[in-house]
């Protein structure tokens, strides 16, 4: 799973051999301005992404002064969850490593 940011737009791509579930956004912080809020029209949440596939969501920050800043190419760090096949759920910020969050419940089923 990576997620790439180009003018606007955060494209995440399932680049896994099996789909992966529960796709959202955690957070968005701008480097520079880490005091500006990222928001979207709609809230992003992905329910199935099968392999090889894509998935965008358009945004932009907010100041504190309430202007509207449109996402530009980098420079900020973008901490997603998703859950695998075998129903773990992870977390992963930009191109850092995933992190496991929960492991599968082995009574479900």
């Amino acid at each position: 799973m990576l997620v790439e940011p180009t003018g606007g737009v955060l494209e995440f791509h399932n680049h896994a051999v099996t789909p992966i579930r529960a796709l959202r956004i955690i957070t968005v912080v701008y480097d520079e301005h880490p005091d500006w809020t990222w928001t979207t029209t709609r809230p992003f949440q992905r329910n199935f992404l099968l392999p090889g596939d894509a998935s965008h969501v358009r945004g932009e920050f907010v100041d504190p002064n309430g202007a509207s800043h449109r996402l530009g190419v980098g420079g900020f760090d973008i901490t997603f969850r998703f859950t695998d096949s075998e129903n773990r759920v992870w977390e992963r910020t930009s191109y850092g490593r995933p992190e496991l969050v929960k492991d599968a419940d082995p009574d479900a089923e």
